[in-house]
């Protein structure tokens, strides 16, 4: 039997809930996406008085991580100005909003293959990033 050069392929399924549906996502992921990057999503709601704090302790990590993604849910204040001011992915949910759908939301469209999900009050600790890729 000869080497070839091939990549191997990994597949992860994503199981999807969107009300009373279940949908499942294939995701092929070649062995470039390493396990150590993590993509993180935070979704959002008229956050604009706590997302800056949120944002900044997210890029303050002693891990970076390969994304973040904001998934706003039609925010009426300073929200995405406020989440502007860093590099993040911002997408903007157009049909009902919930928490759920949201988080569907930036799962779907994430690049690595872990993620961490981060409520949008809540500061990151320094090594929480870290701890989560161990």
């Amino acid at each position: 039997m000869r080497p070839t050069n091939e990549k191997k392929q990994r597949n992860l399924t994503i199981y999807i809930r969107n009300g009373r549906s279940r949908r499942a996502i294939l995701i092929n992921s070649d062995q470039s996406c390493s396990l150590q990057e993590i993509s993180v999503i935070i979704p959002t709601r008229n956050e604009g008085k706590v997302i800056h704090s949120c944002l900044s302790s997210v890029f303050y990590q002693s891990v970076k991580p390969l994304e973040v993604i904001g998934v706003d849910g039609r925010s009426t204040d300073d929200t995405l100005e406020e989440a502007r001011q860093f590099p993040v992915k911002i997408l903007s949910q157009t049909g009902p909003t919930s928490l759920p759908s949201a988080r569907n939301l930036g799962i779907q469209l994430k690049k690595s293959l872990r993620i961490h999900v981060l409520k949008r009050h809540r500061l990151a600790g320094f090594s929480e990033l870290q701890i989560r890729l161990e």
